[in-house]
């Protein structure tokens, strides 16, 4: 008794049309593994990107708020140098 695989091919054995379909499981498979695997790694590009970008605009913030307190720092120190 004959049987047909994925692709409606047929086989005169069973057990060629079952090893013909496993084959094309299995290429399937490795074709989602292969796609979902490339995504991954494009989301982590991006989120790498996306981080870099966020720990540059935080710098900026920082330094932002540090000027009055270096400004206020200065201050006192100078004050401190002329008593």
């Amino acid at each position: 008794m004959g049987g047909y695989d994925l692709h409606g091919n047929y086989y005169k054995n069973s057990r060629d049309a079952w090893n013909a379909e496993e084959a094309q499981v299995a290429a399937i498979d490795a074709r989602y593994a292969d796609q979902r695997s490339r995504q991954v790694q494009r989301d982590l590009q991006r989120n790498e990107q996306l981080y870099s970008q966020y720990l540059e605009e935080f710098g900026q913030r920082i330094r932002y708020l540090e000027q009055p307190l270096r400004r206020y720092v200065d201050i006192q120190e100078q004050q401190n140098n002329k008593q």
